[in-house]
């Protein structure tokens, strides 16, 4: 009885200081309500809590009034709960209310939110359903928008005329979206021109221009980094040279990964893993050793062709692979591939190269180079003998790229995401691969290469220029670190 008391007079209290969200702590407790003091206690703050989300539901705090009747309704007796219920009824018209007007005023998402808070609560209405098809049509229509999607866009929102004819701000955006269709028509069109005409100040004032339009147009963000990257080539002016020995490749530690065993190379020359060490192929001194694939509305990606490659800080004329600009040793990380395997090993000139460790690389490992530079490394054909690296952490490589790919014998562009490259919206896949001492690409259908029609099958080299029916790729070698 006594604990009982002291949790009343602790209830009053708050009451009285207008905490009520924590005097409902209290009332809710076990047995609290058993006595009369309590059940007192329990109608006046239920009134209190009813009258409260009055107020805020009229303020248009709704996320507060739905919290007060929450509580009001888990500390009501029995006498109180039909002024909960007639309040509760008040809260759906107005949070309806609310939704509706909030589109009106074209902001789908707090439209969203406010039909969310009758959806938390099993709250079942016709119109909160209509609403919440319409918010997501604005907003894919808006998504869409963004990156240049014109077509699907006004496709959504003539869904949402469909529901709503009553929403003429609709018309409005359609016309608009039909109007800056045509402007990304053409102005593509431009910037294909420039990029082939490798007039990067052109093509960077075109991209600016349809990303104006289209905020988030992955053709005119890949165009904008790819001049931004020309114009600093340029200005540096670094594109020969390979002065290894101005290059620190001092390193202490370990490879730090979470998973693949232990192959530390034996120094006698039979080994496998050795006589990949020992030197490339002819072949592969023949291609290109490093080259950026541009792919518009996929992205930049750096293609490594030899067997064995080095990861370090991007300092010019290195020696180097894959430049990171990172704190990292100018020869920090190895990567080599024996047949249909890669191992890595951290770099170091204190130990022959007989003697260093190498761990077995397997799909989806991720490597910890140090100073918070994360890598995942992905091989996700193991019959094939190509792998992809991705950054875990905020680094880039220089030039700027959205991954790293190992080039084996082959690379699988497509539609699947177990491609070395996903390329959403494609039907056909296309191929990348060896073929002697060159590059090759092969696709289906007759392929413009730098303006000039061809057969589905070319040799890549630097500066080229592959259109097909449903991409475009451009070719362009590293050569500034090597």
């Amino acid at each position: 009885m006594f604990f009982t008391g002291k949790k009343q007079r602790q209830a009053k209290q708050l009451m009285r200081q207008g905490d009520l969200n924590d005097a409902c702590s209290i009332v809710g407790c076990k047995n609290f309500a058993n006595s009369f003091g309590g059940r007192r206690i329990a109608r006046q703050l239920t009134g209190r809590l009813v009258e409260r989300a009055g107020r805020l539901s009229f303020n248009g705090d709704l996320v507060a009034a739905w919290r007060d009747l929450s509580d009001a309704l888990e500390i009501a007796p029995k006498e109180c709960r039909d002024p909960v219920s007639k309040e509760t009824s008040k809260l759906v018209e107005r949070t309806i209310d609310h939704a509706q007007a909030a589109i009106l005023a074209e902001q789908p998402d707090a439209a969203r939110c406010s039909v969310q808070l009758l959806a938390e609560r099993g709250i079942e209405d016709r119109r909160a359903d209509s609403i919440t098809r319409i918010c997501e049509l604005l907003l894919q229509a808006s998504d869409w928008a963004a990156v240049g999607r014109t077509k699907d866009a006004i496709s959504s929102l003539c869904k949402a005329r469909e529901l709503q004819p009553e929403l003429v701000f609709l018309n409005d955006q359609i016309d608009q979206l039909r109007t800056q269709s045509g402007q990304l028509v053409e102005l593509t069109n431009r910037l294909r021109f420039a990029i082939n005409q490798s007039a990067w100040g052109g093509a960077k004032s075109v991209s600016e221009q349809i990303l104006e339009i289209a905020p988030q147009n992955q053709i005119a963000l890949d165009a904008r980094r790819r001049c931004e990257t020309k114009q600093a080539h340029q200005k540096k002016s670094v594109f020969d040279g390979n002065d290894l020995a101005t290059c620190d490749t001092q390193v202490d530690g370990s490879l730090d990964s979470t998973c693949g065993g232990k192959a530390k190379s034996p120094a006698t020359p039979t080994d496998k893993a050795s006589v990949v060490m020992a030197g490339d192929s002819e072949d592969e001194a023949s291609v290109m050793r490093s080259f950026m694939l541009w792919i518009d509305g996929v992205g930049g990606f750096l293609v490594c062709t030899n067997s064995q490659v080095t990861v370090g800080r991007a300092v010019p004329q290195c020696g180097i692979d894959i430049p990171v600009q990172a704190d990292l040793r100018r020869r920090h990380f190895k990567i080599k591939r024996v047949e249909n395997r890669y191992l890595g090993s951290l770099a170091g000139n204190e130990k022959s190269e007989s003697e260093e460790t190498w761990d077995f690389l397997a799909d989806a490992q991720h490597l910890d180079l140090g100073n918070g530079v994360h890598l995942k490394f992905m091989q996700t054909h193991p019959l094939g003998n190509s792998a992809r690296l991705e950054f875990s952490s905020r680094h880039r490589t220089e030039p700027w790229s959205d991954a790293i790919l190992l080039m084996g014998d082959a690379l699988l562009l497509g539609a699947d995401r177990s491609h070395h490259i996903c390329c959403p919206g494609w039907q056909k896949n296309l191929v990348i691969y060896r073929k002697g001492a060159e590059i090759r690409l092969r696709a289906e259908g007759s392929l413009e290469v730098n303006g000039s029609k061809q057969g589905g099958e070319v040799v890549l080299q630097d500066g080229i220029r592959v259109v097909g029916s449903e991409f475009s790729i451009s070719c362009e070698e590293v050569r500034g670190f090597l």
